[in-house]
């Protein structure tokens, strides 16, 4: 079937990773990355879900925009 196919299949995953492969962890000291809630005496070295969404909402257009970006988007909207 890909060979039919007029642009190869990527899944979502495929189409965000080249925006968030190069995200470095943060320091969070007694806070918790994701929820924010003190828990002392723990110190985190996270990339967080902000941190993730970030660079997908800058380059939303793009990846919108890419072949397989708008089969998604035609999907599911």
């Amino acid at each position: 079937m890909t060979n039919l196919s007029p642009a190869p299949y990527v899944d979502l995953e495929e189409l965000g990773r080249d925006y968030v492969k190069d995200l470095k962890p943060s320091f969070y000291k007694g806070v918790s990355p994701n929820t924010g809630q003190r828990i002392p005496f723990y110190n985190w070295m996270a990339i967080s879900k902000d941190n993730i969404k970030q660079p997908l909402v800058q380059h939303y257009t793009d990846i919108i925009n890419s072949p397989g970006g708008k089969k998604h988007f035609d999907r599911y909207s």
